[in-house]
């Protein structure tokens, strides 16, 4: 079940995916830098237009969207909807943490306690 918080990235509560929510846009992501690789190989640069002009990438926007309940616009925000990659909710102003390693807010600047970081996010 998506945990609903606060995304620094899309600057608004998204639904943020767990491990196995997450896994088929995993899987999209790598099919997109695989088609970004072959496209280098083949024209010696990397794709000069957005990630979401090639049928990877709009397979990765429709996941974010079907599974996150999001709309985004490059598919290379897909990882911003990782919830292992937030911190648990801060005490002070309740959004999450912007890792699990942090030990300061990045929203409030509430500051852990010496030697304690913020740990992984919960649905708790």
């Amino acid at each position: 079940m998506p945990i609903t918080a606060y995304s620094y990235k899309f600057k608004t509560v998204v639904n943020l995916l767990n491990e196995a929510e997450y896994a088929p846009i995993d899987a999209a992501m790598s099919e997109l830098y695989a088609c970004a690789k072959d496209y280098r190989k083949t024209h010696l640069v990397l794709p000069k237009a957005n990630y979401a002009d090639l049928e990877a990438g709009q397979k990765v926007i429709g996941l974010c969207n079907d599974l996150s309940g999001i709309t985004i616009e490059n598919p290379l925000s897909a990882p911003s909807l990782r919830a292992s990659d937030f911190g648990r909710f801060c005490p002070s102003c309740d959004k999450p943490f912007r890792t699990p390693r942090a030990n300061l807010c990045a929203e409030c600047g509430y500051q852990l306690p010496e030697g304690e970081v913020a740990g992984p996010l919960t649905g708790d």
